[in-house]
């Protein structure tokens, strides 16, 4: 009698025993998958900010965007080289990319006397990245958002816009007929195809010719707009 009750007493305790050791599996087992689960929340990786490529430039374009009418707000961009983000910029608007940066050097418009000096000036620059004189609807399209252009330019310091200057341009259509490629880099070759295509924009008319004493340059950037970001 004795033997079947402490038979019975080691039965309920290996049995308490069992049902201790399970629900203690699993509360462990619930901790864990809490802690896992947090773990993996935690480990969700944090959006990246667009990275401010200067800092300077950057705080300059936004307050220049802000005095825009708001019907222009956003279209015009201060992008800069990614390698080199004090050593070239360019001022964007649409599909138009303005040089006023290069060799770390700024400046947005340049003197030519001659149509010779213009396409020196257009090649020679910053690391092989050549730079193109407008053609007349490039020209036009700049002089026609001048006043928005001029936001920029002024708060940059830099020359502005006028329609009293007389700027230099070149009579062909866009692309291959004035890239660099075609003229293998070379100075001579590019004003020998392209000189009779040379005219002066004048407030009144287009004049051709290849010398002008008052000429001015403005420079545009294409092909090389990938290695350019948002300032």
């Amino acid at each position: 009698m004795n033997t079947l009750f402490y038979f019975s007493l080691a039965l309920n305790a290996i049995f308490l025993l069992w049902l201790y050791f399970l629900l203690k599996k699993k509360t462990l087992t619930e901790e864990s998958t809490i802690i896992e689960e947090e773990t993996q929340e935690q480990a969700v990786p944090t959006p990246k900010l667009p990275k401010i490529m200067n800092a300077k430039l950057h705080k300059l374009a936004k307050e220049c965007d802000a005095k825009l009418p708001i019907e222009y707000q956003g279209k015009v961009k201060i992008l800069v080289e990614k390698d080199h983000p004090d050593k070239a910029a360019i001022l964007q608007i649409c599909n138009i990319n303005i040089s006023i940066r290069r060799l770390a050097y700024s400046k947005s418009i340049l003197n030519a006397e001659t149509a010779l000096d213009a396409v020196s000036m257009a090649c020679y620059g910053y690391e092989g990245t050549g730079r193109y004189i407008p053609v007349p609807s490039e020209l036009e399209y700049i002089l026609g958002y001048k006043n928005i252009i001029n936001v920029y330019l002024q708060a940059l310091g830099l020359e502005q816009i006028s329609d009293e200057n007389d700027y230099w341009t070149v009579d062909v259509e866009t692309g291959w007929n004035t890239g660099w490629k075609r003229f293998g880099w070379n100075v001579e070759e590019a004003y020998d195809k392209l000189k009779d295509k040379f005219k002066v924009r004048t407030e009144e008319t287009y004049i051709n010719t290849t010398y002008h004493e008052n000429g001015k340059l403005i420079l545009l950037l294409k092909g090389w707009e990938h290695c350019f970001a948002e300032a």
